[in-house]
Parts: C-alpha cells; sequence; structure tokens
C-alpha cells in the first residue's frame, strides 16, 4: 500500500507534456515602424481571414488611425 501511495503521489506532482497541434501561426512579432495597417493586412493574410474583419482599437472601443505606427498602438496599450 504504501508503494501505491507513494507512486500515485509522484504521477501526480508530474507535468502533463503535450505535443503541438500545428505549427503557430505568426512567428515573430510585427516591427514597430510598420504602419497599423500593413499590419493589419499581414495579420488577416496569416489567419485567413478578411481584412474588414480585423482592426486596432483603443481602450475606449474607438479606431485606432490607420497611418499611426504599431509601435504607437503598443505604447497606447501599455499606458
Amino acid at each position: 500500500m504504501a508503494t501505491n501511495r507513494k507512486t500515485a503521489k509522484k504521477n501526480a506532482t508530474k507535468k502533463a507534456t503535450t505535443k503541438r497541434a500545428s505549427k503557430p501561426i505568426r512567428a515573430r512579432k510585427l516591427r514597430d515602424d510598420a504602419n497599423s495597417e500593413r499590419a493589419l493586412d499581414t495579420i488577416a493574410k496569416k489567419l485567413g481571414l478578411p481584412r474588414e474583419a480585423i482592426s486596432f482599437r483603443t481602450k475606449s472601443g474607438r479606431k485606432m488611425r490607420s497611418d499611426a505606427s504599431v509601435e504607437s498602438v503598443r505604447k497606447h496599450w501599455d499606458s
């Protein structure tokens, strides 16, 4: 009985390892100096979505300007 408890405890503390089901869609971060319009085109293409389906938004829910840089979008959300 004692060995069963030890084995059960040992198995409970092991981390479950899982294999990735598919390759990751995005391998790299977006460049900071890219404009948001081009970034959205890239994201839509990678995810297989229509371009109109995605947009950058402010914290209040308003759309970000299309000429905003990715850096300014990140700064807006970090503040």
